[in-house]
């Protein structure tokens, strides 16, 4: 019982992370999209689509 334990640990703890990237790159991206679609996402001016709701492949491509 001990050694299905501290396998479980070591195994689960010697995984990359799953978050990578840059932080920094991120958060001006978001900035610069915050001055058309708002933080949550809905428009701040009509030129401009939603993009609340939207599929995450269609936010990466756009």
């Amino acid at each position: 019982m001990t050694y299905r334990v501290m396998a479980m640990l070591l195994r689960s703890s010697s995984r990359p992370p799953l978050a990578g990237g840059n932080g920094r790159a991120g958060q001006d991206k978001s900035e610069r999209y915050a001055a058309c679609h708002r933080a949550e996402g809905k428009v701040a001016a009509p030129v401009y689509h939603d993009v609340a709701g939207q599929h995450a492949p269609y936010q990466v491509q756009a």
